[in-house]
């Protein structure tokens, strides 16, 4: 008796592989049964700002208005609209609205801002009786025009010509690469050049693999990173880079089975993400699996405003220590970096390496270099 198609070896160990890859997507999701203090994307870990928490929660309610609406108006013996005209289409903001692009949003905003304030200027001329060619003999901008581009908007400096002229100006030093040394590293041109495609587990050793790539085995490792608080001098400049017009965007990581988001590069520009991806690297780092990555190195590593130390005491513990000479406010890594130099060059005997593509660090690093012991060498690639 021939047995059933579905029954075939083939075909059975294909439905398992089927199967299993179906048990691995949902272990990789947020519990959506655990507590959240708001809605959350399970599979993003995305929070939803206030407007789409509002909609999604108020869309049955609002789905049973337009029943109601619908039936009044077009079933009544009172109602005044045809049954078959179009029906008005209702707008709920979900996480689908995160993915809308802003188009030429910098000249559009520049041109609103000049409205606004013409308006502004035109309406307090009247009121105060003067004259409009008073009123138009200055400027009408939110920023001055030596600051500003040909449409209004503020003028973005291309630092990377600074980096090259100052590098033009510089003699090659044919120096031998010191073995002992201090890496001090820009966290955050690594997370740039990182290209992940799976979980957050595989991005914490992608990450730790470029932090110790080119150290020794007993060298002394700064990561070094940005702050974001929440009251800032550059919240503005945060929300533009962002894309948004309100609050941030809010993604939580709960699991490093989680996968990591398709915009990768985009969700970088989020600092509540930043600063939760960071938070995941310190935990993930203080486990059993980076034993023998972190080896006889010592570890400095920021994160927010407290600086934590890792070194490696015993075959199966790292000890974690916060260093308070090395808690900082500054929100940019630039300066914090040279914080990092200077502390190195007093706990330890050993020249400074300094990884980083900015050029901020790089003007910095000019200025500070004869404070420090031993002075810096400055790479420009992470």
């Amino acid at each position: 008796m021939a047995s059933h198609k579905d029954g075939a070896t083939a075909r059975v160990t294909r439905d398992d592989e089927s199967v299993q890859r179906v048990m691995n997507t949902v272990k990789n999701l947020i519990d959506p049964f655990a507590h959240q203090d708001t809605i959350t994307h399970i599979s993003s870990g995305k929070h939803a700002t206030p407007e789409i928490e509002e909609d999604l929660l108020t869309a049955g309610q609002r789905g049973l208005q337009e029943v109601h609406t619908f039936a009044i108006e077009r079933l009544s013996p009172d109602g005044n609209i045809g049954f078959h005209d179009t029906m008005p289409r209702v707008s709920l903001k979900t996480f689908a609205s995160f993915t809308l692009k802003a188009k030429n949003y910098r000249m559009k905003n520049s041109q609103q801002e000049t409205t606004s304030i013409f308006a502004h200027v035109y309406d307090a001329g009247q009121r105060d009786k003067v004259s409009r060619e008073e009123l138009l003999s200055y400027e009408l901008t939110s920023i001055p025009r030596s600051l500003a581009d040909a449409d209004g908007a503020k003028l973005i400096a291309q630092k990377a010509d600074l980096l090259h002229i100052l590098s033009g100006k510089a003699t090659d030093a044919d120096l031998p690469f010191p073995v002992d040394t201090t890496h001090i590293i820009d966290a955050m041109a690594v997370l740039q050049s990182l290209n992940p495609h799976s979980t957050y587990d595989d991005l914490a050793l992608q990450a730790f693999q470029m932090m110790i790539k080119g150290s020794g085995n007993t060298s002394i490792i700064h990561w070094v990173v940005d702050t974001y608080p929440e009251i800032s001098i550059k919240k503005a400049e945060h929300a533009k880079r962002e894309g948004l017009s309100g609050d941030a965007i809010k993604y939580s990581i709960k699991s490093g089975k989680q996968r990591v988001p398709c915009q990768y590069k985009r969700a970088l520009r989020c600092g509540t993400y930043k600063s939760e991806l960071l938070l995941f690297f310190v935990k993930a780092w203080t486990n059993t699996p980076y034993m023998d990555l972190i080896g006889d190195r010592i570890l400095y590593i920021t994160c927010g405003k407290e600086c934590v130390r890792l070194a490696k005491i015993g075959p199966d513990v790292i000890e974690s220590e916060i260093i308070r000479e090395l808690r900082s406010t500054h929100e940019e890594a630039d300066t914090r970096i040279l914080l990092h130099a200077k502390h190195a060059s007093v706990e330890n005997d050993a020249p400074i390496l300094i990884r980083s593509p900015d050029t901020d660090v790089l003007v910095l690093s000019v200025y500070t270099c004869r404070r420090i012991r031993h002075g810096v060498i400055l790479m420009y690639l992470p």
